[in-house]
């Protein structure tokens, strides 16, 4: 098993960089202007740790850039690589970066001594607080990142690092880009043009690159559909009797919100009891405000005799971008009916 050379060498007519700029167009291109080099194929953990000093690195083919007036190269690793991890500090940590770059005699573009296709690791500096940004930024011109190593002092495999995969995806023009984050999407952002496309792989959903309105646009992601995050909860057993105050509280849920949109929720309660029912209130937290139900529906007021009566409540409030708790608390003022199951459906959705 080998790294092959990148496809764009010099071709009779054509010149490697001729080659490069045209491979660059079949990418999806950066705000700078250049193609966006990543992954074109592979397993989403390209990098695992071993019982030694080295790490294996997985088959895969990237493309690789120096920037927009070098264009792209095409590299394939066709099985795995060891590639070795320099000893750990005596005292705190440090975070490694693994990668994979082509050198390239030619290129204009900060060349190299030679045209070989290289695997390389580049060690930070040891710290009691490490910071990878710091090792990602003094990595070598082109090379291509494909994980992190945190390195704890005095160890002596890499089974007792902490790897990290953060090779990026690159993807054919047109076609959405993979993250496998909100959070790296979302700090990829302002490399991107507007009209970009993405889906993050933790959750498998869809994205569009926009920008806000206001007088300085800020570029921001939208979800493309409708009920895009959804939550559920159930409660079963544990009846709540009617005696005055006692209520029963839904934990708070974290809702991370992208871009303006409306929060729904739906309440169910099943009761049972003799026909003057029961008396309580339904009530919404979003972030420890306090909303009713709509239509003035949040008061339970039901009559079951001596059969089953059922409640529902709906509330639907707008949240802008951000991290935002919601909670239910259902009160049972008295009466001799009992709930005897409730349960509440939160779903968000963008609207378009």
């Amino acid at each position: 098993m080998a790294l092959h050379p990148a496809f764009g060498p010099h071709l009779a007519g054509t010149t490697a960089v001729d080659a490069r700029l045209a491979f660059a167009g079949t990418l999806v291109q950066t705000a700078a202007g250049g193609a966006r080099p990543g992954i074109v194929s592979g397993a989403p953990t390209l990098v695992t740790s071993r019982a030694d000093k080295y790490v294996d690195v997985a088959g895969f083919t990237a493309a690789l850039s120096r920037g927009a007036a070098d264009g792209v190269s095409f590299i394939a690793n066709d099985g795995t690589v060891q590639v070795e991890i320099a000893s750990a500090p005596a005292a705190n940590s440090r975070y490694d970066v693994v990668w994979v770059r082509q050198r390239d005699s030619v290129t204009a573009q900060a060349p190299d001594a030679d045209n070989q296709a290289v695997f390389g690791v580049t060690p930070g500096n040891a710290s009691a607080t490490p910071n990878l940004a710091n090792t990602l930024a003094v990595i070598p011109r082109g090379a291509l990142p494909l994980a992190s190593v945190l390195v704890p002092a005095g160890a002596t495999t890499t089974n007792g690092m902490t790897i990290g995969q953060i090779a990026p995806f690159a993807a054919p023009a047109g076609s959405p880009i993979q993250y496998r984050s909100i959070a790296d999407m979302n700090a990829d952002a302002s490399q991107l043009l507007i009209g970009t496309d993405a889906v993050t792989l933790d959750t498998m959903a869809r994205y569009r690159l926009g920008k806000t309105s206001a007088a300085t646009p800020v570029k921001t992601w939208a979800r493309l559909g409708r009920n895009v995050i959804g939550y559920g909860m159930e409660a079963t057993g544990g009846a709540i009797a009617p005696s005055g105050g006692l209520s029963a509280v839904y934990g708070s849920r974290t809702f991370d919100v992208l871009t303006n949109g409306d929060l729904h929720a739906h309440v169910t309660i099943w009761t049972r009891g003799a026909a003057n029912g029961i008396v309580g209130s339904i009530l919404f937290f979003i972030d420890g405000v306090q909303y009713a139900a709509d239509g003035q529906r949040g008061r339970i007021h039901t009559h079951g005799a001596s059969g089953q009566a059922v409640f529902e409540a709906d509330m639907t409030v707008p949240l802008p971008p951000g991290s935002h708790g919601v909670a239910l608390r259902i009160a049972v003022d008295g009466g001799t009916a009992a709930i005897e199951h409730w349960d509440v459906t939160f779903n968000y959705a963008i609207q378009y």
